[in-house]
């Protein structure tokens, strides 16, 4: 499945989940970004990257971790990593990230 085909599904995950957040998401040939950019989730920061690996174990808001782990069960859907440093194999469907904002538009906070 393409990028932009997964990309759209996490958009319909969100318009009928999470109807109030106002989110985007955009793909390239190889990377997927889904930034949360309105929510009533109160965060720290207006804009942080989030680890993909270890959100779920930082100080994040439930709420904030809820909505990530919803959008990561599309994405783990079509991901794969068969890769190898060991021998030098690099094999991965895409990349993937998880911001809270943008570095030139920050998340902000809706009531």
């Amino acid at each position: 499945m393409k990028n932009t085909e997964i990309a759209k599904e996490i958009r319909t995950l969100i318009k009928t989940k999470f109807n109030s957040y106002k989110v985007s998401v955009t793909s390239t040939l190889d990377e997927i970004t889904v930034s949360l950019m309105e929510s009533d989730i109160n965060v720290n920061d207006s804009y942080e990257q989030l680890n993909i690996f270890f959100y779920n174990e930082w100080d994040y808001p439930q709420q904030l971790k809820s909505f990530f782990n919803e959008v990561d069960k599309v994405i783990k859907k079509y991901y794969w990593n068969n890769s190898d440093s060991q021998v030098d194999y690099y094999d991965q469907s895409f990349f993937f990230n998880y911001n809270v904002g943008k570095w030139n538009k920050p998340h902000t906070l809706n009531n």
